[in-house]
């Protein structure tokens, strides 16, 4: 039996009172989190530097008053660690109120080392988000020759 399930409540209650020394011990250093969805948080953060800095940006983009509170959570015979988890969270004078879907995998030292986030309304999300922003390279001006 292994200690996943703990640890994935441990991490909730440390993520809901921001206590960065208990995150950093449970997810691992080289840990690879994804984020569903199309919105300006969508995608990959490696590390704790960007996971952190992605849960910072959870509580900026939110004033503060985002929070996941964990409903269910089991293991797979395969290790895995399922979650259900709700969100909520206001943002520009809209709330956001939805379940999420988590997926982990550990590390033989029982640290997070992938993790996957499916918000069950991932428009709803995506919209209380907001959009990427698609950033292009500057390009080079085009020289035209007579």
């Amino acid at each position: 039996m292994t200690n996943n399930v703990e640890n994935t409540k441990k991490a909730y209650a440390a993520f809901g009172t921001g206590d960065i020394a208990t995150l950093t011990e449970l997810i691992a250093p080289d840990c690879v989190w994804h984020v569903g969805g199309r919105s300006q948080l969508t995608g990959d953060y490696v590390g704790h530097e960007q996971i952190l800095g992605y849960f910072a940006k959870l509580y900026e983009l939110t004033d503060g008053t985002f929070t996941a509170t964990l409903d269910d959570v089991g293991e797979t015979e395969a290790g895995l660690v399922t979650c259900v988890v709700t969100l909520n969270g206001r943002r520009q004078g809209t709330a956001l109120t939805t379940r999420m879907i988590e997926i982990g995998r550990s590390n033989a030292a029982g640290q997070v080392a992938e993790c996957w986030w499916f918000a069950e309304d991932a428009y709803a999300a995506d919209a209380f988000f907001g959009p990427a922003q698609i950033v292009l390279p500057e390009q080079a001006p085009v020289i035209t020759r007579a």
